[in-house]
C-alpha cells in the first residue's frame, strides 16, 4: 500500500489533468527519442484537449525504480529515462519487472528466459526489482526545452 506525503500530494493536487505515460515493450529508450516522444506527446494532447491544461507527465513502472541504480550501468538508457521523473513513490514488488522483463510475472525461476543481459541481471537480483511512480511537471519541462 502506497502512501503519500503532504509534500507529494501538494506535488501534484487531486483533479490535476495528467498524461500517463506507457513505455511499450523494447521502446527506444535513448535520451533523444524519450525527449521526441515528451514533445510529441504535448502537441498531440494540447490540440486534441486544448480546454485541459495537464500539470503533469505520470509514470507507474519499474523502469523508475531507485534500486536499478545498483544493478544497471551508469550510462543504462533505463537509468537516463528514470532521471526525468521526480520519484514520489516507490515499493519493492518483483512482480511488474518480471512481467516487462520476462514477459510474464508467474514463471517458474528454473524457467526464466536468459537471452538479454538485463534478463540475467534481473534473475541475479529478484530482490532489488521493484516499481516507482514519477512525475514531471509539464511546465517545468516545457521551461526545461527553451534552454540547451
Amino acid at each position: 500500500m502506497w502512501f503519500f506525503s503532504k509534500e507529494q500530494k501538494e506535488s501534484l493536487p487531486a483533479d490535476s489533468p495528467v498524461i500517463n505515460v506507457h513505455i511499450q515493450h523494447s521502446a527506444d529508450l535513448s535520451p533523444i527519442e524519450v525527449e521526441k516522444s515528451f514533445r510529441l506527446a504535448l502537441v498531440f494532447f494540447n490540440k486534441h484537449y486544448p480546454t485541459y491544461k495537464f500539470k503533469a507527465f505520470v509514470c507507474y513502472s519499474w523502469l523508475l525504480y531507485s534500486k536499478n541504480k545498483n544493478l544497471l550501468a551508469e550510462n543504462s538508457n533505463i537509468l537516463k529515462f528514470a532521471e526525468n521523473f521526480t520519484i514520489i513513490s516507490e515499493v519493492q514488488d518483483q512482480e511488474q519487472a518480471l512481467e516487462s522483463i520476462y514477459g510474464k510475472s508467474n514463471i517458474a525461476k528454473d524457467y526464466y528466459p536468459m537471452d538479454t543481459s538485463l534478463q540475467r541481471m534481473a534473475f541475479l537480483n529478484l530482490n532489488y526489482l521493484g516499481y516507482a511512480c514519477g512525475i514531471i511537471a509539464i511546465e517545468a519541462y516545457v521551461i526545461s526545452l527553451s534552454y540547451p
